[in-house]
């Protein structure tokens, strides 16, 4: 870029010879930005005619500057908009430690925390926004979601009136979110008005309700009731309990393909995996006596937690049993057979199962929340890269107890 210079009523705009587009890289030409140069004592132009009377000059001269100042604004305000645009569609990994009470913000392109969000008392479940403007977040203890604004990271709003809210659900157009209370003596799912932040309803489920899932159109909520071994379908333009499911014993683990079409339902007790074909809300056929299929083949290893990538083809399951390192198994989904079993983060002692897991939006990595195994230690989100089924990085988290995860939508991962 050269240092010729335009002059415009005090503006002087310096290298403009070859200025850039953001998006496309092609060089800007001069004649676009200033088409005219300062010859002597006035400004001229090329299309100047011979001859012109200073007056003429002055009142081209006057009009191009006037054009020069609006080709200005607009290019100022194009980089701008895609600067901020940039900015504001950074991924970000919203992180839950229930034993600070904060929610730790890791920014996956560095795989660093970048902020602590104070919130209320044991946050548990977390779940974004389909816009990834809003992050919920459930608070056990103070029965409350607090709401975070996630281009500053700071609450702007608490909902109250909730009894052990423990794991939440976004409706698929934003409007709504669906928390579990998991007190066994209240055995409900509330409704939150995302738009007033008021809670609209409340439908009665089984026993100790837990995870919840949503379809991807929005018609309906899979709810798994962890002291009833069964799972309530939700009709949510009613927000009446469509149909119970049997699963297998103490079901905690819950998530739905892309497509909508089938539930994965882990069950603790039997160290296996129930799957629901939502067509027909019931379980399809499977290896096990209940209509399951086991995850690794060992009924002593069971799952805890469950995520399906985006494409649909693959489920991973973090296993429990740690103490020296988490495994993780990856199941194929077409004949819901084990594909691997790998451990996540073998370089790094004293770790737990993991209590939950998330799959940013590309399909390429997967961040697993671990809890510390050792006194005073801090937990771990560990980063998982899905094509080569290995451990990335181990990011220690603000507090010793990481539970819940959820990754903010698309971005350049």
């Amino acid at each position: 870029m050269s240092a010729r210079t335009a002059h415009s009523r005090g503006l002087v705009i310096v290298g403009l010879t070859q200025s850039y587009n953001r998006t496309s890289s092609t060089p800007i030409p001069l004649e676009t930005i200033a088409p005219y140069v300062r010859v002597g004592g006035h400004y001229t132009s090329k299309e100047e005619p011979l001859g012109a009377t200073p007056r003429y000059r002055a009142t081209e001269v006057n009009r191009r500057r006037r054009r020069l100042c609006v080709q200005i604004a607009v290019i100022c305000a194009v980089l701008m908009i895609a600067t901020t645009s940039h900015a504001g569609s950074r991924q970000r990994v919203y992180v839950t430690d229930s034993t600070t009470a904060l929610v730790s913000v890791v920014d996956p392109h560095t795989n660093t925390i970048v902020a602590a969000i104070s919130v209320g008392t044991r946050p548990w479940g977390v779940v974004v926004s389909p816009d990834g403007r809003r992050v919920y977040v459930a608070n056990q203890i103070d029965g409350t979601v607090s709401v975070i604004d996630t281009k500053t990271n700071k609450v702007v709003a608490v909902v109250h009136g909730f009894d052990l809210p423990t794991h939440l659900a976004a409706t698929p157009d934003g409007t709504g979110v669906y928390v579990t209370n998991m007190r066994n003596t209240t055995n409900t799912v509330s409704a939150i008005d995302a738009r007033t932040n008021t809670i609209v309803a409340t439908i009665s489920v089984g026993v100790a309700p837990s995870r919840i899932v949503i379809t991807p159109d929005g018609r309906r909520a899979y709810v798994v009731n962890s002291q009833a071994n069964s799972v309530s379908v939700i009709e949510l333009a009613t927000n009446a309990v469509l149909t119970i499911i049997q699963v297998g014993a103490q079901p905690d683990g819950i998530a739905i393909t892309p497509d909508g079409g089938r539930v994965y339902v882990l069950n603790g007790g039997g160290s296996t995996v129930s799957v629901i074909d939502t067509a027909t809300n019931t379980v399809e056929p499977g290896i096990s006596l209940v209509d399951t299929f086991y995850p690794t083949g060992h009924v002593n290893i069971s799952g805890v937690v469950i995520a399906i990538t985006p494409d649909g083809a693959r489920a991973f399951i973090p296993l429990a049993g740690g103490g020296t390192f988490s495994f993780v198994s990856v199941i194929e989904t077409t004949f819901n057979r084990p594909l691997a079993l790998f451990a996540a983060a073998p370089f790094v002692q004293n770790v737990n199962s993991a209590s939950d897991v998330a799959i940013n939006a590309e399909g390429k990595r997967a961040y697993l929340s671990i809890p510390s195994a050792g006194q005073g230690a801090s937990g771990l989100v560990v980063v998982i890269d899905l094509k080569t089924n290995t451990t990335l990085a181990a990011i220690p988290t603000v507090g010793p107890e990481p539970l819940g995860i959820a990754v903010t939508p698309a971005d350049d991962l």
